[in-house]
């Protein structure tokens, strides 16, 4: 992931959307050795992330790429959405579907 997370990171911003422990999730992404490839003003990270006022914190031109069908689901009505399915070869035919982190490259590079 670090090296497609390069490779993303020369033409576009990288932000996170996540929910969880504030602190905890910034400790996971320094210890994973992938903070710097996230432009802090887009790193948004709430105890729930599908509420309202969550979503309204989404900039209009992102893109949200989650592996939960229901996040994606929910948000592809506010965003530009793709779903990671690593479960299963399963597409959506309305939500853009890859399965593995290198097809982002495909996507955005």
């Amino acid at each position: 992931s670090d090296d497609v997370l390069a490779e993303l990171a020369k033409k576009n911003t990288l932000g996170i959307f996540s929910e969880g422990n504030l602190e905890f999730q910034r400790r996971k992404l320094s210890a994973a050795g992938i903070a710097n490839y996230f432009d802090e003003e887009y790193v948004f990270i709430y105890r729930r992330k599908l509420l309202e006022n969550a979503i309204l914190t989404v900039p209009q031109a992102a893109t949200i790429v989650d592996n939960k069908y229901d996040v994606v689901s929910e948000l592809s009505n506010v965003a530009n959405v793709v779903w990671i399915n690593r479960e299963s070869g399963e597409n959506d035919p309305k939500i853009k579907t890859i399965h593995s982190l290198g097809e982002l490259i495909k996507i955005f590079v």
